[in-house]
């Protein structure tokens, strides 16, 4: 009889480690696609919101395809092609549309930490780095700015190992310098990971950079990230500006028939990212405390739509403190 619970017990494991997805390998698909949808509105040329050089090699086939650019899914990898793939299915502008409120307002909180304190270091962090390429293609708002800032990328290896063999060594246009910190942010201590690549606790003005990352972190372990970028940082000058989605958005996006469930369970049809969404904010007026938070953009909102979002506009809440039924993403930009 023990042998054949023991028995029993080990058919569960192997099941539970197929029906598992592979964390790294869906990091990278993640990556992919955003790149291929940066790289789709850079190749709109002069009416394009940024041109990311970069993003159509780092895409790959399996972003490309997941954006529904079947240009390029099928071989036809050229900036024209993807150009012809249209938007993406049931983008609707949205990535370009952060893209772009994220670039501007990195640049932004670097041109405020320089006049608060033009001598003291600047650091900027992108926690969940992924394919970002903004170290290479934004500008510091002055050269004196650029000689004073340190960009950190925080995320799986895997995932910033393939970038550097994918980009090479171009020339950095927003920074000095760039350091790698490898580390699970649900799991491992990024913080001590930073240090040991250069960023300094307390003595600098930090840009925090969270794109498209705290949803897929547990409530409690956002809580943490949000408080210790707020202790390490110097105040004064120091930005945090993320992305983040409400309760309806989280409701909306786990919600499938059981058929279709169980199909992703066993995979035999893939499980979209936004079903791995674990946390919301139903507030982000107070979400971020102890920063102080002054924007909270939707896409479609006068300062979030650059023309681009083809969407409905977003309806007013009712409250911060209402129950919203309302799906929304957020981009916010908060002070310390």
């Amino acid at each position: 009889r023990c042998l054949s619970t023991y028995g029993h017990l080990e058919a569960r494991r192997r099941v539970a480690r197929r029906m598992a997805p592979n964390v790294a390998t869906e990091v990278v698909k993640s990556a992919n696609s955003i790149a291929a949808l940066r790289a789709i509105e850079s190749a709109r040329g002069e009416e394009a919101l940024f041109i990311d050089p970069w993003a159509e090699a780092l895409s790959g086939r399996i972003g490309v395809g997941a954006t529904g650019t079947s240009a390029v899914a099928s071989g036809a990898t050229s900036s024209s092609s993807i150009a012809s793939g249209g938007k993406g299915r049931g983008d609707k502008g949205r990535i370009a549309i952060r893209t772009k409120f994220f670039d501007d307002a990195v640049v932004e909180a670097l041109r405020r930490a320089h006049e608060a304190e033009p001598s003291r270091e600047k650091h900027v962090v992108f926690l969940g780095a992924g394919f970002d390429t903004r170290a290479w293609r934004l500008r510091a708002p002055s050269d004196a700015c650029k000689a004073l800032t340190t960009v950190f990328e925080v995320d799986v290896e895997s995932v910033l190992r393939e970038k550097r063999e994918k980009m090479g060594d171009p020339p950095l246009s927003l920074c000095r310098g760039r350091a790698e910190a490898y580390a699970d942010i649900e799991r491992d201590d990024w913080l001590a990971k930073l240090e040991r690549v250069g960023f300094t606790s307390g003595d600098a003005h930090v840009i925090w950079v969270f794109e498209g990352l705290l949803y897929y972190l547990a409530p409690r372990v956002v809580r943490r990230v949000i408080a210790t970028a707020a202790k390490v940082s110097t105040p004064g000058g120091s930005t945090l500006i993320a992305s983040v989605v409400n309760r309806a958005s989280v409701r909306r996006a786990k919600s499938a028939p059981w058929r279709t469930k169980f199909r992703r369970a066993f995979k035999l049809e893939p499980t979209p990212a936004k079903a791995q969404w674990k946390s919301w904010c139903d507030a982000p007026e107070s979400y971020f405390r102890p920063w102080r938070t002054q924007t909270a953009a939707q896409l479609g909102d006068p300062n979030c739509s650059f023309g681009r979002w083809s969407g409905d506009a977003p309806p007013a809440r009712a409250s911060p403190r209402a129950r919203d039924p309302i799906p929304r993403t957020y981009y916010v930009i908060a002070h310390l």
